[in-house]
């Protein structure tokens, strides 16, 4: 058993599973050789360290408005350890938040690009203005001369 105990310790560790490692390496531990369960203990805590590191590097980014950057920390620790508590969610809130800020930006580049449109028709229309009340003057004054 202690073989397989190993196996699977490790699979879950290489799957970024580091909370159910955890939990064979207590639950096995003591059926495996020594120096194995301390190298199987000791890549899963660099793991789950280096994953709170992250974790705390991007809230300290989203806290400083850094969304996109924040989001990719926040998946690079999912790539380390898929099952920290509330990361799932973490990473579900973050994935709306760039939606949502990508929605925001395509919605303003639209409202941009119609009123400059809008700008364009405005301006043609100002310079149209003058040579139609031209020929309204011109036209009248034909009328008038052809009346008298």
């Amino acid at each position: 058993m202690s073989l397989n105990a190993a196996v699977d310790i490790h699979t879950l560790i290489a799957a970024g599973r580091v909370i159910e490692a955890g939990t064979l390496l207590t639950m096995h531990g003591e059926e495996l050789p020594p120096d194995m369960r301390q190298e199987l203990e000791q890549e899963r805590q660099r793991l789950w360290q280096r994953a709170n590191e992250l974790v705390t590097e991007a809230e300290a980014l989203e806290q400083a408005g850094w969304t996109e950057e924040a989001w990719t920390t926040y998946h690079k620790a999912a790539k380390i350890a898929t099952d920290l508590p509330g990361l799932q969610e973490t990473l579900k809130r973050m994935d709306e938040a760039m939606a949502l800020t990508k929605a925001v930006q395509h919605r303003s580049k639209r409202i941009r690009q119609n009123a400059a449109r809008v700008a364009g028709k405005s301006q043609q229309s100002r310079q149209r203005m003058p040579l139609l009340l031209a020929a309204v003057v011109l036209l009248g004054i034909g009328a008038g001369l052809w009346l008298v």
